[in-house]
């Protein structure tokens, strides 16, 4: 598989004169799981920058830790909270260096794939997007954006409702036979309607 990053400061931000504050990395643990992570922080917090790679640093720490195929034995409650509770850890010692009492100040999004070899883990908070595609370049997975329909709304690993708004899904390679995974942040995906 080959994996491609982009990573690119918006126009509202450049006109603005704010930095990128999109995280994204890849690593391959082994010849069988790699794990890709990208995070959006928000424009109007403080600490967008150091929350995405918070977000993105604690995915790929979970998953170094924990096998994918011990993860996905668990409950999805013990998923989500594994999970969410890295991030928030990762995000609280951010937040006690710089002496910040206000957690909102580390919003930002959440959208990951661990892919191993008879399956795809994905999880998805917040808007940015998934897309499958299989060897025809027909989409044969998707994961959207909740706030497709309301701009600037979306949910963060420290919302409140992080917990009921982080989808996992679990995507057997046998059946849907992707070729193609992409993962994107906010925005482009308006180009895969």
């Amino acid at each position: 598989m080959k994996i491609l990053r982009f990573i690119r400061t918006g126009i509202a931000h450049e006109e603005k004169g704010i930095e990128c504050q999109d995280t994204a990395e890849y690593l391959q643990y082994s010849a069988d799981i790699a794990v890709m992570a990208i995070s959006d922080g928000a424009g109007q917090a403080q600490y967008a920058k150091k929350a995405s790679e918070c977000n993105v640093r604690a995915i790929l720490e979970l998953f170094n830790q924990i096998p994918v195929e011990n993860f996905i034995e668990k409950t999805e409650e013990e998923q989500k909270n594994l999970i969410l509770s890295q991030c928030m850890r990762l995000i609280s010692q951010e937040a006690t260096k710089v002496s910040c009492n206000n957690l909102n100040h580390f919003s930002a999004t959440l959208v990951f794939a661990v892919i191993a070899q008879e399956f795809i883990l994905t999880g998805h908070l917040g808007d940015g997007a998934i897309y499958m595609t299989d060897s025809d370049n027909r989409r044969c997975f998707s994961s959207g954006p909740e706030n497709i329909q309301v701009a600037h709304r979306t949910y963060f690993t420290i919302s409140r409702e992080a917990y009921e708004h982080l989808y996992l899904q679990i995507i057997k390679r046998d059946e849907i036979k992707p070729v193609t995974l992409l993962m994107m942040s906010d925005g482009p995906q308006l180009m895969f309607k």
